[in-house]
């Protein structure tokens, strides 16, 4: 006798929505933190952003895995957020060394997160006009900033706080939104 697994779709449906809130919800948290007490955030930066990056890349491989996609978009959602467990992991365990690298490794891992929601928006044709919107600015935000801080790798520490503080603001803003839009749309084509 075999036994099979059951998935039920509005488990599912409900379960991306809730990875888009609590993802968002966390960015708000950490940027907040950030643009409010950036001296304070300088003494912890490296466990504060590795931390951030884990359990920010945690979310994208659960996404990746749980998405009813091509295998190409689900691989690459599971790669990006490998690449920013190991940068995490690499923050806590090393935070002197990486406070000198941050920048330049912020700037590679908002850039690839920037092209990976271009993709996730440019591939997403189940989803809504407005959630699809709302992915392209994350992406041009994120790319954005990206090569601001590659070409500009030696910020000063506080501004560079509170240029990520605003970006993990609006990271998570949008994320809490899309989820909105993300929810709402699939209880219209239900």
């Amino acid at each position: 006798m075999t036994e099979g697994v059951i998935i039920v779709e509005e488990q599912y449906i409900q379960m991306n929505w809730w990875i888009m809130l609590i993802q968002g919800l966390i960015s708000i948290i950490f940027g907040a933190v950030m643009v409010i007490w950036p001296d304070v955030v300088y003494n912890i930066l490296g466990y504060l952003l590795g931390a951030l990056i884990v359990l920010l890349s945690i979310a994208t491989i659960i996404k990746g895995t749980m998405a009813h996609r091509e295998a190409g978009y689900r691989a690459g959602l599971i790669l990006l957020g490998i690449i920013g467990i190991i940068i995490g992991v690499l923050a806590l365990l090393h935070e002197t060394v990486l406070l000198v690298a941050i920048p330049i490794l912020i700037a590679i891992w908002a850039f690839i997160a920037g092209l990976g929601e271009l993709a996730v928006a440019a591939t997403a044709s189940g989803e809504g006009l407005g959630f699809r919107i709302l992915i392209v600015i994350v992406g041009i935000i994120s790319i954005l900033i990206g090569v601001y801080l590659i070409w500009f790798p030696f910020l000063t520490t506080e501004l560079l706080i509170w240029v990520l503080g605003i970006l993990f603001i609006v990271f998570g803003l949008v994320g809490i939104i899309a989820g909105f839009v993300y929810q709402a749309s699939e209880e219209r084509s239900a």
